[in-house]
């Protein structure tokens, strides 16, 4: 059975079209199912559980990346599959997924492609996109394995699960040659970039596997880490954003959970 979650936006005027062609897709594919517009009256985790009683088993997100940040919890907690039908702007994950845009995603929803990816989680909360921390002083902790100190003035720390091309040119080197991060690894990729001013930035590694000694490298610009866990530290608590919604604070505890998630994805998925 499925449950139709649709991102509020989508009741403005310029998207009437769009929507009814999506509604009438639905139906001429035989995909029918209850369909609820997000509002202030009831979060979209009680508007899911409401309809877990009901019998849902594939929860369909109707519009942006955004409305997988509010609804990524519960899925992950829940024996759930995950559908997407992306409208408007900001469909990163969509284009990853290698869904179509509007009404075309209603043939891959019917085609029924599951596959299951990895969903990272920081703290209690999860993501399947990315997440973000911007701070100036960080202090990276692997399982007591080592520790990164950040002495550059500022940092963006990402921390990818997924990632299209285009987002990955910009946050690494050309030569890395990076085209896409795999969701079905059980691994994460964490990118360092330093603030503007810094031409490199400094990381300040400790070994702690039994070595007694204290390493000082110097990476160009980017630094990158493909990690399992990981714990992150700061001297004032900071935001920590997750797919682009979702935020937490720092002090965060990162992890991977291996192909926790069943998602419906098309053929020209970039993994």
């Amino acid at each position: 059975m499925y449950f139709y979650l649709v991102d509020s936006f989508l009741s403005e005027k310029k998207y009437e079209k769009i929507f009814a062609r999506i509604e009438n897709r639905i139906v001429d594919l035989g995909i029918n199912g209850r369909i609820t517009r997000l509002s202030l009256l009831k979060s979209a985790t009680e508007l899911i559980k409401e309809e877990i009683k009901r019998g849902a088993k594939t929860i369909v997100a109707i519009g942006n990346d955004k409305i997988i940040g509010q609804i990524i919890n519960v899925i992950a907690e829940e024996d759930l599959t995950l559908g997407l039908i992306p409208v408007g702007e900001n469909n990163q994950i969509a284009q990853a997924l290698g869904i179509a845009e509007n009404e075309a995603a209603c043939d891959i929803l019917s085609a029924r492609r599951v596959e299951k990816l990895d969903l990272g989680k920081v703290n209690q909360n999860y993501f399947l996109f990315k997440a973000q921390i911007q701070s100036p002083e960080i202090i990276l902790d692997s399982d007591n394995q080592y520790k990164i100190n950040l002495l550059s003035k500022n940092n963006l720390i990402t921390i990818y699960n997924l990632a299209v091309e285009a987002e990955l040119k910009r946050v690494l080197p050309a030569e890395k040659n990076y085209h896409c991060f795999n969701p079905q690894d059980g691994i994460l990729e964490l990118i360092i970039n330093p603030d503007k001013d810094s031409q490199k930035s400094f990381l300040k590694i400790f070994n702690w596997l039994g070595k007694k000694r204290t390493a000082l490298t110097l990476a160009e610009k980017i630094s990158f880490f493909p990690i399992k866990n990981i714990n992150i530290k700061s001297k004032e608590s900071v935001p920590v954003v997750l797919d682009q919604c979702i935020v937490t604070k720092t002090p965060a505890q990162v992890s991977v959970l291996p192909k926790a998630l069943k998602i419906i994805v098309g053929k020209n998925r970039v993994f």
